[in-house]
């Protein structure tokens, strides 16, 4: 197994620009797959305090998503890379808690813990957008 993973899908009206119903045709479309691993519980993180700010940066055109947000893997990269060069993780917990637009100016934050890394992206305002976990085990 290379990955586990747990993601909640809906969908979105891009024409009021929040979330609606799946029609009855579209879900029919999917099939449901039982969980083969029952044992994996997906670990909500936190924001943590007593962090110490790495870099700033504003958001590009170029880094958002169809929904004109920051894209969730240029947020995972930013992260990355404020990691020591020398520290290989083997394992990463992700939580996205919040998006962050165009022209939003956001900050990494990184403090060591027990076996890798707590680091979060947070706007403005110290909200956290995005939490990540780099682990070595």
């Amino acid at each position: 197994v290379a990955a586990i993973g747990k993601a909640t899908w809906f969908m979105y009206d891009l024409k009021k620009m929040r979330p609606c119903r799946v029609k009855e045709n579209i879900l029919q479309s999917y099939q449901m797959i039982e969980n083969e691993y029952p044992d994996f519980v997906m670990k909500k993180l936190l924001p943590e305090q007593d962090l110490e700010e790495k870099m700033r940066f504003q958001v590009l055109r170029k880094e958002l998503d169809t929904n004109h947000h920051l894209n969730n893997v240029k947020s995972f990269q930013l992260l990355t890379e404020i990691l020591p060069e020398d520290f290989d993780y083997n394992e990463i917990l992700i939580t996205y808690r919040r998006s962050a637009s165009y022209g939003e100016e956001l900050s990494t934050m990184m403090k060591p813990i027990d076996n890798g890394y707590h680091c979060e992206l947070r706007n403005q305002d110290q909200q956290s957008c995005v939490i990540v976990r780099f682990l070595k085990s």
